[in-house]
């Protein structure tokens, strides 16, 4: 029988190779689920960082384009094209100051025109010599429309794959006038550009080169800032945010976009305040979703939502605080857990001034509640003090929302938006047993179970079979050590850049104010005209 001989620097046992890698990650508790799937199904065809209107029907001009100019199903030529042409429109962004801020790509752009030279290669800018990508005007292969654009102008409708190659995409077209499809807003923005402007924008690409006086020419055809008043291309575009959420979709018939847009300039007209992006929201909540003490769902959907943004923004800076507490009185010693876990709580209750033997229901009877107060003071404090103001929000959600727990986990159960971590559905399942708990047993159990140990289960759930974790601590031998540090953040909930579609199209001015032509969209959807 043969005998394995082992030879010099062989190993039969298992080698784990390099050492993992430490990043920063984004939601350290998974708790920002919920909050994503709600303001994605009540503003669809949206995303946190498509910032300009116009952007929806110059791609469809452009898919258009790239169907009458170039027409091959290769998907390498669809890239180049759209790649020459994104590159092409942020350069001539950079003659206007607005643009500059707004426009994807400018930051490249920028730097390129900062240079003494007076004309630009397009190919230099868009694909590095070897066909990479990394440090041109952007670096996803599919450019900004992939990255950007491509998942919502398919969810409202603009665009579909193309039938033979799915890599390419082409703006959608219908015999119906119900919806507005991409083949009417890519006519529109035909409609806006000049014989000269087009003819150079072509040219310019055909060249692969374009000198700093034609960028100048092109800005004006090609701005996507600014949307000429008055045409089809503005009066299509905002049909589109006020037509059913998926118009493609026949089983689908919610508007919850088309209601979001009826009530915000509803309280934009009526509040007075100055606007913020969160303004509106932080309405909803305190509202409990009611308009003249009815239930609306689409503002039930929003106080859904800032529920889950104070329950999550909350469990981080708990989490937060707990690290810097470490790291500033152990680091780089490792305490016992279970230890360090009992002393952190005892801190936080000393913060909070009660007993540390009462209840949670005796201690929310004189609790003084104000989630939004709480969640403000966060970001200015640190250590215990943090962690204590996210226990006070979280105690603050319960006292403030107690009687409406089990109507917003019915309308999550809904709408399908309980992912794990869901804030109603901890509340919902294990809040409300525990509130016979002592205050110094609830808030050790929620530090471990809540914090500590689902931190961990999450950082491992990302890491998967990769090399990079997400961990900011390790617990080995029953003791925890200080890794990396953390911020606590709100999710984008879309309305930001919904507002600026509205600015857009004429229908609020800068300092968000009702137009005339916003007076009169507010009332169509009051009246339920189309």
């Amino acid at each position: 029988m043969a005998i394995k001989v082992i030879q010099k620097n062989e190993s039969i046992i298992p080698f784990f190779g390099d050492r993992m890698t430490i990043i920063g990650g984004l939601d350290p508790l998974g708790n920002q689920n919920t909050s994503d799937v709600t303001f994605q199904m009540i503003l669809p065809g949206l995303n946190n960082v498509t910032g300009r209107l116009r952007y929806y029907s110059y791609y469809c001009w452009l898919l258009d384009q790239y169907s009458e100019r170039v027409g091959s199903t290769d998907p390498k030529e669809f890239k180049l094209f759209i790649r020459k042409a994104e590159y092409l429109t942020a350069l001539a962004a950079q003659f206007n100051s607005e643009d500059t801020l707004s426009i994807s790509g400018s930051n490249y752009s920028k730097g390129v025109l900062a240079g003494d030279n007076s004309v630009i290669s397009l190919r230099d800018g868009i694909y590095k010599p070897d066909g990479d990508t990394e440090g041109t005007y952007w670096k996803f292969p599919l450019g900004i429309f992939g990255q950007y654009y491509l998942g919502s102008m398919r969810d409202i409708g603009l665009i579909t794959n193309h039938a033979i190659e799915n890599k390419i995409y082409i703006r959608t077209e219908s015999e119906s006038l119900e919806f507005v499809n991409g083949a009417s807003l890519a006519k529109a923005f035909t409609q806006n550009i000049s014989k000269e402007g087009l003819s150079l924008f072509f040219k310019s690409l055909d060249k692969g080169e374009v000198t700093r006086s034609e960028l100048e020419e092109l800005l004006g055809d090609f701005s996507l800032t600014s949307i000429p008043a008055g045409t089809e291309e503005e009066r299509l575009l905002t049909r589109m945010l006020i037509q059913k959420d998926l118009p493609r979709s026949k089983e689908s018939t919610s508007d919850f976009r088309r209601s979001t847009i009826k009530f915000l300039l509803n309280f934009l007209e009526q509040s007075g305040e100055d606007y913020s992006e969160r303004v509106f929201i932080r309405h909803c909540y305190s509202s409990k979703g009611t308009f003249k003490s009815e239930k609306i769902p689409v503002l039930v959907g929003w106080y859904f939502y800032q529920f889950n943004e104070y329950w999550q923004y909350s469990c981080g800076a708990m989490l937060n605080g707990v690290l810097d507490y470490l790291r500033i009185n152990y680091s780089p010693r490792a305490p016992q857990l279970s230890t360090f876990i009992e002393e952190v709580a005892d801190a936080m209750i000393e913060k909070l001034v009660f007993k540390s033997s009462l209840t949670l229901e005796e201690i929310l009877l004189d609790f003084e509640s104000g989630s939004n107060s709480y969640a403000s003071a966060i970001e200015s404090s640190n250590s215990i003090e943090k962690a204590t103001n996210g226990l006070s929000v979280i105690l603050s959600l319960f006292k403030e929302n107690k009687t409406e727990i089990d109507k917003l986990h019915k309308y999550g159960k809904q709408y399908g938006l309980l992912k794990s971590g869901a804030g109603v559905e901890y509340f919902e399942k294990e809040f409300l047993p525990k509130l016979n708990w002592q205050l110094g047993d609830f808030i050790a159990d929620f530090l471990m179970r809540k914090i500590i140990l689902r931190h961990q289960f999450v950082a491992f759930r990302k890491m998967g079979n990769g090399s990079q974790s997400t961990q900011k601590f390790i617990i080995e031998e029953h003791t925890i050590r200080y890794m990396d540090q953390l911020d606590e953040s709100f999710t984008g909930p879309r309305i930001g850049n919904l507002v600026q579609f509205l600015i857009d199209v004429g229908h609020l001015t800068k300092d968000y104010t009702l137009t005339k032509s916003g007076e009169r969209l507010r009332n169509r959807l009051w009246d339920g005209a189309d």
